[in-house]
């Protein structure tokens, strides 16, 4: 059972979220019902209908229409680093981990950005019988992050990692991301 102080934090960051983004509270009905109905706790890998994952959101400082991405072995696309959120994490702290042993960068987040994030994606994950896993959704908290450098080296999952050109992005809900970007 998780702890009502992490479900609060949540909740409030779901709450800021909605105060930018009203237009999109039935979007997230789903994750909004979870954690206001279910007891499981949303960050661990067998809550269903659905957890909490985190991704980092990084844009190329000398040309923002490039974003970093990685190539999803699995699902042969691009997509930007994420990940399951570990015991004792916040999501934030989950989207910086992530990024560091998907793509071997380290990056870091203003005080803003680390209380609500850019984007709420809910998204089905389809069942994975080798991780004894059936069918959920994953609710990914995206997060702006920056980093020092251009310079992509090497990373300890040997993924392949690269400045995508925003046009080039096939992910309906990246695009509504760099939308965002774009307004601010």
């Amino acid at each position: 059972m998780q702890s009502s102080v992490v479900t609060d934090k949540i909740k409030k960051q779901v709450e800021n979220y909605l105060s930018l983004y009203p237009e999109e509270k039935e979007r997230l009905a789903p994750l909004i019902h979870q954690l206001n109905e279910n007891n499981t706790d949303i960050f661990s890998r067998k809550s269903l209908p659905g957890h909490i994952t985190a991704s980092a959101i990084i844009l190329k400082k000398s040309d923002p229409d490039y974003m970093l991405m990685m190539f999803h072995q699995n699902l042969k696309k691009w997509l930007q680093p994420d990940g399951h959120v570990d015991p004792g994490e916040r999501p934030i702290e989950s989207a910086i981990r992530e990024l560091r042993e998907e793509t071997g960068m380290d990056g870091k987040v203003d005080a803003m950005n680390s209380l609500i994030p850019i984007d709420i994606d809910i998204h089905p994950i389809p069942a994975n019988p080798k991780k004894e896993e059936g069918d959920h959704q994953h609710y990914d908290f995206r997060y702006i992050v920056t980093v020092d450098t251009e310079f992509i080296p090497e990373n300890i999952e040997n993924n392949r990692v690269d400045w995508v050109h925003v046009n080039d992005i096939d992910s309906p809900g990246l695009n509504a991301v760099i939308e965002k970007i774009e307004r601010f």
